[in-house]
């Protein structure tokens, strides 16, 4: 018989601070009391041991904490807002399920949204348009032949960002990027608004994707 599972998203509290709740659907096949839990962190082949919280959450429904080796964990693994599988063992042991790695993502899973291409124009790169709506928090992707070859952030508005690749002739991105238009290749420029958003917050999780997606420009992992 299969273990029973709970959908659990990584809301920004679950993903900083390392706990999560989980729900009525698997609540009563957790220990009823306070105490110690094993939770076991799927792909790493190791457990943690965390605790149960029964007081935490006025329903009465289980809290979760696995402190800071579970935060850490979470956040070198999942972006935040990821759904994840957490699997009832035992009534004092969980199982916290990574994803199918057969089953790659796409940057539209994840909330990217394509915006323009980039196009060249005598010695220059320039976005064939500037149609979105902006925001001050971005990660954006330079897409070849429907690969990411290269994630970047920016706190300020996307436009001023993307000047930097059309006026900066020494910059290595923008040389890569003319380098594929020379080849009647097209470079698609795809981007994912985090509003609120802290820089290391986009650090972190423009780090994972350039793992993810394995990006081959990227300097920085």
């Amino acid at each position: 018989m299969p273990n029973p599972v709970y959908e659990l998203t990584l809301h920004k509290t679950y993903y900083d601070d390392g706990f999560f709740n989980l729900g009525v659907g698997v609540e009563g096949l957790v220990r009823p009391d306070n105490g110690p839990v094993t939770i076991e962190l799927g792909g790493s082949h190791r457990s943690i041991e965390g605790r149960v919280d029964r007081n935490a959450n006025q329903n009465g429904t289980p809290r979760v904490f696995g402190g800071a080796e579970l935060r850490n964990w979470l956040q070198n693994t999942f972006s935040m807002g990821d759904r994840v599988q957490v699997q009832v063992l035992r009534p004092d042991a969980l199982r916290i399920a990574v994803p199918d790695e057969s089953q790659s993502r796409s940057l539209e899973d994840i909330g990217f949204q394509k915006l323009t291409i980039w196009r060249l124009v005598d010695d220059r790169i320039k976005p064939a348009g500037l149609d979105w709506k902006e925001c001050s928090s971005w990660i954006y992707a330079f897409v070849v032949e429907n690969r990411p070859r290269y994630f970047g952030i920016t706190n300020t508005v996307l436009r001023s960002r993307l000047d930097h690749y059309s006026y900066q002739a020494g910059d290595r991105v923008r040389k890569l990027i003319m380098s594929e238009l020379a080849s009647d290749r097209s470079v698609e420029i795809h981007g994912l608004q985090r509003v609120g958003l802290s820089r290391p917050e986009l650090e972190a999780e423009e780090s994972r994707l350039i793992r993810e997606f394995d990006t081959g420009w990227n300097v920085r992992r």
